[in-house]
């Protein structure tokens, strides 16, 4: 079920939509867009993704739990994300974030 979105609510939407446009941007950038990425040259591309995601500052609940699932602990973190997963959760993420609504949470 689906309700009107408070004023706070539509700003946190906001700011979840956005934060994972941008991870979902630094995912395709470093590792998770198909052939000729830097996966391709640079086995160590996902400690530059997680420096990068560190560096959009303080994350939603929403994204950071995404992130959680992918053992993001911060900017020094070592291990490399799962992109398909990744990619697909952050689109899932971006979509329930749609302006005006709220789901659950």
């Amino acid at each position: 079920e689906q309700h009107t979105a408070t004023p706070l609510q539509f700003e946190q939407q906001s700011r979840t939509k956005h934060q994972a446009e941008c991870t979902l941007d630094l995912l395709k950038q470093h590792g998770g867009g198909g052939s000729g990425t830097i996966t391709s040259t640079n086995p160590l591309w996902h400690r530059q993704f997680w420096r990068d995601v560190a560096a959009l500052g303080k994350l939603t609940q929403v994204v950071r739990t995404v992130l959680l699932g992918h053992g993001y602990f911060g900017a020094e973190t070592q291990s490399p994300p799962r992109p398909p997963a990744l990619q697909r959760e952050l689109e899932d993420a971006i979509a329930e974030a749609a302006p005006g609504t709220t789901g659950a949470d």
